[in-house]
């Protein structure tokens, strides 16, 4: 547990999720993020965080997962980096996710990285999300199997300010 210096009011759920320690015992990759942060411009986040807009939407990403793309995506043959993206809709109105933005980046240098389409990973939602649902969206980046650092920065809608998540993968 650490103190992330959020500036979220102490009795707001995102305050009380940032600086509650958590007693899991199953595996950290079969669980949700372990810190709530509201967003703030330009900061980074851990792969692992769970980041808060003002009108309580959160987003964050689980799952991660390397693998290698198949004869028939795009790009093709190609080392990947698998996550979920999970946006949780906190707010009194509906999101239009059909305009989620998600890009990637990887190693020191921030070298640009090709989205994995595929027959498990086919880009954004087509939905709308109503006020309190959520959806989980399975994504992919090409990530060279001798990077460990990615950068992924995720945007639920066309309205909301980009986070942008980044560390090191096995």
């Amino acid at each position: 547990w650490k103190n992330l210096g959020d500036p979220a009011p102490d009795g707001h759920p995102a305050h009380r999720a940032a600086h509650t320690p958590k007693d899991h015992s199953e595996p950290a990759r079969y669980r949700r993020s372990e810190v709530t942060r509201w967003i703030q411009a330009d900061t980074p986040y851990g792969l692992t965080e769970t980041v808060t807009y003002e009108n309580d939407v959160q987003v964050s990403l689980t799952e991660f997962a390397r693998g290698v793309s198949g004869e028939y995506a795009s790009p093709e043959n190609t080392p990947y980096i698998k996550f979920e993206i999970k946006i949780t809709n906190g707010s009194n109105g509906t999101i239009d996710t059909t305009g989620m933005r998600v890009n990637c980046q990887y190693g020191e240098e921030g070298q640009p990285s090709e989205t994995i389409f595929d027959e498990h990973h086919h880009g954004g939602p087509l939905t709308h999300l109503l006020a309190g649902r959520s959806i989980t969206v399975p994504f992919a980046c090409e990530l060279p199997k001798e990077q460990t650092i990615i950068q992924i920065e995720v945007a639920p809608d066309f309205e909301s300010e980009t986070a942008i998540f980044t560390g090191n993968v096995k």
